[in-house]
């Protein structure tokens, strides 16, 4: 068992250090305004806004070039950011680089989770929307302001067909870039909108199947259920389907993963007692039908030629069925008697907790491989039982191989 803990470790240590390096296609334009074609370093985090990480088509060397150093930076295809002047947190100015969702007539930018708006003749301008906490009767009410409807209702005045949808925009990402986006056509404004080609919801499927390792302990505080173990491992396989959702607009690194996977087990135990000049022997084996539903977050480190990814979440196991045999053989002197019992009532659900890690690997245009290695631990088998004294939980290993959409 030790053996088998290390080597998961080592595997998700030896994941995790593979995907570390995602350069991409990409550009710099540098202050002379000469575009620059290399590599940049993909990150999903707020060091976007103050520097990037370049590489030549020539060279393995990584520059960085901070905001204010370089007119601005993006991706083939995909975000770029620009060079401006923003008021600070102390109402002194700094300069960022701003991701420029929509540039056109009206542009519209983003940093971290705040929004921009320029047009010609007003500059650069914050959409704001402060949000206030107020206490009523014990009860906690969050108040937002929406003073970036007024900024939208100057800025935008001139297109009457999307003055009604002004005051229904909501402040997020998506709300203002179809705002804008709807603007500028109406305007006949020339749109350039950068992540185009990323869907705001994107859906993959894909079946798995494998191995399953895995373990109970039963715990008891009576000898009453001396019989209960201890029980070796089950070892069987394991299969179904799996989905998962993401939103590459927003983040392509973070999704949400879930599978719904049949298994089956069988755990057997043996004991065996002397006292007194009385043997007893106790057979006992459980066996039982499983499907497990693991939902979670997947996070994925993007590589050149394979993608790397952990998991971590919630899981439920449901006993579709099962069956708990318990044989007692008794030996006193001359004589010898056998029981035959139920051993313990199972449970109909197992809550619990799973992590893994794993690697994928293109196989096609619109398929991946997937190899992935899993642990789970439940709150165990045990249902009601008559003196509700027993206890237990199940740990496993799972070893999973599929295919899925991209």
């Amino acid at each position: 068992m030790k053996r088998a803990i290390f080597l998961s470790v080592l595997f998700c240590i030896t994941l995790i250090s593979n995907g570390q390096s995602d350069f991409r296609e990409g550009f710099v334009i540098n202050q002379n305004q000469d575009t620059i074609f290399g590599q940049i370093k993909y990150k999903e985090a707020n060091s976007n806004y103050h520097y990037c990480q370049f590489k030549g088509l020539d060279s393995q060397d990584i520059i960085s070039y901070k905001a204010g150093e370089i007119i601005g930076y993006g991706f083939k295809n995909d975000k770029y950011f620009e060079s401006k002047k923003i008021e600070a947190v102390d109402q002194t100015s700094e300069t960022v680089l701003l991701e420029v969702l929509i540039r056109g007539m009206v542009t519209l930018y983003k940093y971290d989770k705040v929004f921009y708006i320029e047009k010609a003749g007003y500059g650069l301008l914050k959409l704001s929307n402060k949000t206030t906490e107020e206490t009523a009767g014990g009860a906690v009410t969050e108040t937002e302001s929406r003073n970036y409807i007024g900024i939208l209702s100057v800025l935008l005045s001139d297109c009457t067909e999307i003055s009604s949808g002004i005051t229904r925009t909501s402040y997020g990402e998506k709300s203002f870039t179809d705002l804008i986006e709807k603007y500028n056509k109406s305007m006949n404004s020339p749109v350039v909108i950068y992540k185009d080609k990323k869907p705001w919801v994107h859906a993959r499927f894909g079946i798995a199947g494998g191995l399953i390792n895995s373990g109970i302990v039963l715990e008891a505080s009576t000898n009453i259920f001396d019989h209960l173990g201890p029980f070796g491992r089950s070892n069987s396989p394991i299969g179904g389907v799996s989905f998962e959702i993401l939103a590459p607009r927003f983040n392509e690194k973070i999704s949400v993963h879930s599978d719904f996977l049949f298994s089956k087990s069988n755990y057997d135990s043996f004991n065996e007692e002397d006292m007194f000049g009385k043997n007893t022997k106790n057979y006992v084996t459980i066996d039982m039908t499983h499907l497990k539903i693991p939902i979670g977050l997947r996070y994925t480190f993007q590589g050149k030629k394979l993608s790397t990814f952990l998991n971590i979440g919630l899981s439920e196991t449901f006993t579709l069925s099962s069956k708990s045999d318990w044989i007692q053989e008794v030996r006193y002197v001359t004589l010898f008697d056998t029981y035959q019992d139920e051993a313990l009532g199972i449970s109909k659900s197992e809550p619990g907790m799973w992590g893994g890690a794993g690697i994928s690997k293109s196989i096609g245009k619109g398929l991946n491989l997937n190899l992935e290695l899993r642990f789970e631990k439940t709150d165990g088998i045990n249902g009601e039982d008559f003196f509700a004294v027993t206890k237990s939980n199940v740990t496993s290993f799972q070893f999973l191989i599929g295919i899925s959409t991209k």
